[in-house]
């Protein structure tokens, strides 16, 4: 919206979350507190090298097999990593 349109009284209806024309900064889009915070903090620093000690530990006793297996076990840490912050991250409609 821009000045021109708040002078005049029209509103907008793009909905933009940060427009003075549909309320402002609301406290929804703040960020992570509390538990949300934690679980989101372990899930992206301690999941992934977590699996990729065990994807190591677990493929074998060669050390091409405990490379592949530490990969293996980093990419499939980092997309439970991704997941868990996205479940853990903050709706619309909770209250802070």
């Amino acid at each position: 919206m821009t000045q021109a349109d708040e002078s005049s009284g029209r509103t907008c209806r793009a909905g933009c979350p940060t427009c003075p024309g549909t309320g402002g900064n609301d406290e929804s889009h703040a960020g992570l507190c509390g538990w949300r915070l934690a679980a989101a903090a372990a899930a992206v620093f301690l999941v992934p090298p977590a699996l990729a000690i065990a994807g190591s530990l677990v493929a074998g006793p060669t050390t091409a097999a405990r490379s592949a297996g530490a990969a293996v076990g980093l990419a499939v840490g980092a997309a439970a990593a991704v997941l868990v912050a996205r479940l853990t991250r903050r709706t619309g409609k909770e209250a802070p």
